[in-house]
C-alpha cells in the first residue's frame, strides 16, 4: 500500500510527508536517472514507437496532443515559446514526441502551433488561458491569417488550461510520473539534452518553459475524458 501511495504522490511529497525531509536525496525535483528512453521510428503521424511496455505500436493508436508555453518576444533575455507534443496511452505511459522551442514574436505563434498539429496529427493543443495567452486561444479557434504565407488558415484545436497553484506544486505530477517510469523520451532526439537539463535544474534554472509544458500535459491527461475527441 505504501509503495502505491509513493508512486502516486511522487518522491518530493513522499520525502516531505513520510521521510521527514523537505526534498528527496540529491536535491532538485527531477532526476535525470528517471528518464526512460524509447525509439521513435519514422516521423509525423505515421511514426511508430518501440521500447515501451506492451511492445511496438503506431502513434496513431495513441492520443496525441500538445501543450504550449508562450513568451511573446525575440529578445535574447526573454523566455522561449514552446510547443511540446505528446502521445499518451491508457496504460499510463506519456511519450514526448517533439519540442519546438524558440523566441518568437506574436505573429509567429499560431503558425508554429499549426506545424506541430499537422506533423503529429494532434487532437488538441492546451494553452494556458491567462493574459495575452487567452488572445492566442481566441484567435486560433477561428480562421486566422498567416502573415508569412499570406493565406487564411483553418481553425486550430486549441483548448484552454487553467493550472491551479504555483509552478512547483503543478510540477509534482510530472515527477511522480517520471519516478514511476512512465515518462518517455525518444532516443537521439535533438531537443532532449536541453529538456533534461532544464528539468534537472527546475525550479532554480534560468528557464522553465519546457517544465511548464510538462505540467500542462499532466493537467491535460487528468482532464483527458473532457478533451479527447469522441
Amino acid at each position: 500500500a505504501l509503495e502505491r501511495i509513493k508512486a502516486v504522490v511522487g518522491p518530493y511529497f513522499w520525502a516531505a510527508m513520510y521521510d521527514g525531509r523537505p526534498a528527496p536525496d540529491g536535491g532538485g525535483l527531477y532526476k535525470t536517472a528517471w528518464t526512460k528512453r524509447c525509439r521513435l521510428e519514422g516521423d509525423g503521424r505515421g511514426a511508430r514507437l518501440s521500447g515501451l511496455p506492451g511492445g511496438p505500436r503506431p502513434i496513431e493508436g495513441m492520443l496525441r496532443f500538445a501543450t504550449v508555453d508562450l513568451a511573446c518576444s525575440e529578445r535574447t533575455s526573454a523566455d522561449y515559446t514552446v510547443v511540446s507534443s505528446y502521445a499518451w496511452d491508457r496504460q499510463g505511459d506519456l511519450v514526448k514526441l517533439g519540442v519546438d522551442r524558440a523566441r518568437r514574436e506574436g505573429p509567429e505563434i499560431l503558425p508554429a502551433i499549426e506545424r506541430s498539429v499537422r506533423r503529429w496529427g494532434l487532437s488538441f493543443v492546451a494553452v494556458e488561458s491567462t493574459g495575452f495567452q487567452l488572445c492566442v486561444v481566441q484567435a486560433g479557434t477561428r480562421p486566422w491569417f498567416d502573415p508569412f504565407t499570406q493565406t487564411v488558415r483553418p481553425t486550430l484545436p486549441l483548448r484552454e488550461v487553467r493550472p491551479a497553484g504555483d509552478k512547483v506544486s503543478r510540477y509534482m505530477p510530472v515527477t511522480a510520473r517520471a519516478a514511476a517510469g512512465r515518462l518517455w523520451v525518444p532516443e537521439g532526439a535533438a531537443w532532449a539534452a536541453d529538456w533534461e537539463a532544464e528539468s534537472a535544474a527546475f525550479p532554480a534554472g534560468d528557464h522553465d518553459d519546457q517544465c511548464d509544458c510538462d505540467s500542462y500535459a499532466e493537467e491535460a491527461v487528468k482532464d483527458i475524458g473532457a478533451w479527447a475527441p469522441g
